[in-house]
């Protein structure tokens, strides 16, 4: 088993995962690396893409998603057209919360995860699945490097606001609409996720010696909770 760590880690979650969670003690202090690229890289990018946009346009892009007539409208509007230039610096500081969230909250599950279901006791701490949880997301880089492009070469700034999701379920294959019930949960489906749970499977099955099964079921658990509860509501 290889016990070093070398920046090209950053690469390894892409193309030698095993190895890299072989070694996670030692990847560990790049895996904070990693979450600084992932929070700056996502920051910047959405940062960029609100930044070059019209007030009128993000108003009217807003507007869409809201369910309000009358007076309840116009307060919305107003409320949104004074947001409206700091739509970036927002949107930016969001982003990299929900990172940090998701990626604690990530560490918990597997952290318990690994007790209950491992098939040996390794000491694993929070911080090793903290980790974890920073590395399988890494595929959510690429997905916003796609994002990046894909408004970097607009011939206009003016984009829609739901540009981000690109990858997502609802404009690769539903195509629901803003006010169709399932359209936010379809717009939240990255496709991307797929990767990341292939990810948390291969860190369970060499760090907890869990089956494939085991260790795929526990790893697109908590995404059949979060969207199949969402679905049911919706």
């Amino acid at each position: 088993m290889t016990t070093t760590a070398t920046p090209m880690t950053l690469i390894d979650v892409f193309v030698a995962p095993q190895s890299l969670f072989d070694k996670l003690n030692a990847a560990k202090k790049y895996s904070y690396l990693a979450l600084a690229l992932l929070m700056a890289v996502s920051a910047g990018g959405v940062f960029a893409f609100f930044d070059g946009m019209s007030v009128d346009w993000i108003v009217q892009q807003q507007m869409l998603h809201v369910d309000a007539s009358g007076a309840e409208k116009e307060a919305a509007e107003q409320f949104m057209r004074d947001a409206a230039p700091h739509t970036g610096i927002i949107g930016a500081v969001m982003v990299v919360i929900m990172l940090l969230v998701t990626t604690a909250l990530y560490a918990g599950y597997f952290l318990l995860a690994h007790k209950a279901g491992g098939a040996n006791k390794k000491s694993l701490a929070y911080g090793d699945w903290f980790s974890v949880g920073v590395w399988s997301q890494m595929p959510m880089l690429l997905s916003t490097l796609g994002f990046i492009a894909l408004f970097a070469t607009a011939a206009s700034p003016d984009l829609p606001i739901s540009l981000p999701n690109y990858a997502s379920l609802n404009q690769l294959v539903t195509g629901f609409v803003p006010g169709d019930a399932l359209f936010t949960w379809a717009e939240s489906l990255n496709l991307f996720y797929f990767w990341s749970i292939a990810l948390v499977s291969i860190a369970f099955q060499r760090l907890s010696d869990m089956s494939v099964v085991k260790s795929v079921t526990l790893s697109i658990a908590p995404y059949i909770a979060v969207f199949g509860l969402w679905f049911v509501v919706a």
